[in-house]
């Protein structure tokens, strides 16, 4: 029932326009000069007109902040202030969940693991008059796990793994959307005049941005091939035969989409190459059998309508109010898909540990941005 109330919450509808509003609102609201400031690097003074930030830094704040507050509210942050720093180091360590590896060689996913949950055990601790702005499938998934006994404890642990499902993705894509744009100056400029309609006086037109940018459209949905590592896992009900072998019945399969995604056949011989007009020229191809990033079936991702709002958002706006530029630090990282006068190169991703969603970048493969108010935007304060 709790992905239930999931989908409730994320599919269209008015649960899902309520917690779009107000996550779009909570990026506006990040994404001006004095925010950005905070993320800052030593290399140069806050009182400068341009300060260095790391793009993962960045948008993994913003986006794990965001999701945090519109689902659980203001009173966690109060409970858990290092929320935030237990979650990546339980992401960096999750590959150590997947294999089930004992404690002794994994003292540090379960040390982050049993941070989160005590965060939302005493978070559900907390009397319901202090944490009323949780939003809808907090509260009913609260209730319907109350009406069968669960503890503070057991309502924390099943929200601990819902945090990681929600708050899994939309930082690492943005991340790979960003650093694609910054390694091409070409693809930049088109998404930046493409996306400038949408936001108006500062204002965002959400519904112009999700169906009038063709360009960005094809630019997400290439990241999310080249990028999504999730897989598709069914139960084998009865004996069944696939390509010449039996599959007994009680036994699990798995379908890594990724191998679907790079597959010749279907992408052509360029499959494992960017291409920012791929999902342009060819429309037909974001419907094909082979492109499965949000999975399938009635397991479908439900919250692919709102993180793409909100990636969307988030790029029109950065690209709105700021003047973004690679920073002139000497990075390791793959050579850039278009030459480049930065040192900085193409940031590898890291393939060597499983993922159950996005891939992220090699450890020690920042990119580092420099970044500074536009001239059209007087830098305000909010």
């Amino acid at each position: 029932m709790v992905e239930e109330y999931q989908r409730h919450q994320l599919l269209p509808g008015r649960n899902m326009d309520e917690i779009a509003k107000n996550f779009v609102c909570y990026i506006d609201k990040m994404v001006w000069w004095q925010q950005v400031q905070v993320y800052t690097s030593n290399s140069r003074p806050a009182i400068s007109t341009s300060v260095d930030i790391s793009l993962m830094d960045w948008t993994t704040d913003v986006f794990l902040r965001a999701t945090t507050q519109i689902y659980w509210g203001r009173s966690i942050w109060r409970l858990a202030p290092n929320l935030l720093e237990s979650f990546q180091k339980w992401e960096q360590t999750t590959w150590k969940y997947v294999f089930q590896l004992p404690r002794f060689l994994s003292k540090d996913m379960y040390e982050a693991r049993d941070q989160l949950i005590a965060a939302f055990t005493a978070y559900f601790g907390q009397a319901k008059t202090i944490r009323t702005d949780a939003n809808y499938f907090v509260r009913t998934s609260e209730q319907e796990l109350r009406d069968i006994a669960f503890n503070d404890n057991d309502v924390g642990k099943v929200h601990m793994l819902q945090y990681w499902a929600i708050n899994g993705n939309a930082h690492k894509v943005t991340f790979w959307m960003f650093a694609y744009m910054l390694h091409d100056p070409q693809l930049l400029e088109r998404i930046r005049q493409e996306v400038a309609p949408g936001v108006n006086n500062g204002t965002l037109n959400v519904p112009y941005l999700t169906e009038q940018c063709p360009r960005l459209e094809s630019l997400f949905l290439e990241v999310l091939r080249l990028k999504m590592s999730s897989s598709l896992m069914r139960y084998v009900t009865e004996p069944t035969v696939v390509g010449g072998k039996v599959l007994a019945r009680g036994h699990n399969v798995m379908v890594p989409y990724r191998q679907l995604h790079l597959d010749e056949d279907v992408w052509g011989k360029n499959a494992s190459a960017f291409d920012p007009d791929r999902f342009l020229n060819d429309k037909q191809l974001s419907r094909s059998s082979s492109f499965r990033p949000f999975g399938g079936g009635q397991h479908l991702c439900p919250g692919r309508f709102l993180a793409r709002q909100a990636i969307f958002s988030f790029i029109a706006l950065a690209l709105a109010r700021f003047e973004i530029d690679l920073a002139p630090h000497d990075t390791s990282g793959e050579k850039s898909p278009k030459c480049q006068p930065s040192t900085q190169r193409f940031p590898r991703t890291d393939e060597s540990k499983p993922a159950l969603g996005a891939l992220a970048p090699v450890a020690g493969d920042r990119v580092m941005l420099r970044i500074g108010p536009r001239r059209s935007e007087k830098p305000e304060h909010r």
